[in-house]
């Protein structure tokens, strides 16, 4: 597994708080590593965790370090594409995207939500919902 870089798990300053990444998401990185691996990549790279940027709505779960997205063009068959007005979209070959979401939602449990994105897997959990531990 690696993470694009440290924002993926530590925010910066913002507003008198520095934001972490949740220990509920923190325990999903490895066995995340583990299925993208066995559906073919050589490893999982997070793309974005913690970060507070322009690509994140208020509303997201990112900005209170309870999702992570993960690559999916390091996934054979998977191919990310960039549209004129800067939104991306993915072509699965293989049509093996919503397995690898429907294994990572059955392995992690109904607290955790599992969303394909244009160019990433996104999954999260959010506080209130009951917390259950991973299975690895």
């Amino acid at each position: 597994m690696r993470l694009k870089d440290e924002t993926v798990l530590f925010s910066e300053l913002r507003h008198g708080r520095r934001y972490c990444l949740s220990p509920y998401l923190l325990e999903t990185i490895e066995s995340a590593d583990a299925l993208w691996r066995a559906y073919g990549a050589d490893e999982l790279v997070i793309t974005s965790g913690v970060e507070i940027d322009a690509w994140h709505t208020r509303a997201s779960e990112h900005w209170q370090g309870n999702a992570l997205d993960g690559r999916i063009r390091n996934l054979p068959g998977v191919t990310v594409h960039r549209r004129a007005d800067g939104t991306y979209y993915h072509k699965d070959r293989d049509g093996r995207l919503p397995d690898l979401r429907a294994d990572m939602m059955a392995r992690w449990g109904p607290d955790y939500r599992v969303i394909i994105e244009g160019h990433h897997m996104h999954w999260d959990n959010k506080p209130e919902r009951i917390y259950r531990p991973v299975r690895r």
